[in-house]
């Protein structure tokens, strides 16, 4: 993980590469898809972030909260190359693409139920 710029952080070379076996309608094929240069920028522009925050009144309840590129900062973006290289019959595929998400103005909430045995953690 390492990157030359403030806020940008950088998986370089290769991060997934899988072989897939296709079959959709008559259409059987073997594909290779690979993920690289894993690329995430305006790190500064996360904002506030809780995460396993209990919940007043709710003593098994934990809320989870980010926020995300709210103005004046930059927005978040993530970024990836995706490679399809495949043969179907006597077709070659090769297909290279960036694959980006912008993130503008999001805020996340996520609750989380916590729950646990009272014997065991009582009787230890």
């Amino acid at each position: 993980l390492q990157s030359d710029e403030d806020g940008d952080l950088v998986v370089g070379g290769e991060v997934i590469k899988e072989q897939l076996d296709l079959a959709i309608g008559g259409l059987v094929a073997v594909a290779d898809l690979e993920v690289s240069e894993v690329r995430i920028s305006n790190l500064g522009s996360l904002g506030e972030l809780n995460l396993f925050q209990p919940m007043y009144g709710k003593s098994s309840d934990l809320n989870n909260k980010a926020s995300v590129a709210h103005d004046p900062e930059p927005a978040l973006r993530l970024s990836t190359i995706i490679v399809i290289e495949g043969e179907v019959d006597k077709l070659k595929v090769y297909d290279e693409f960036e694959l980006s998400l912008v993130l503008r103005g999001v805020d996340l909430m996520l609750k989380v139920l916590a729950q646990m045995m009272e014997p065991s953690f009582l009787n230890f």
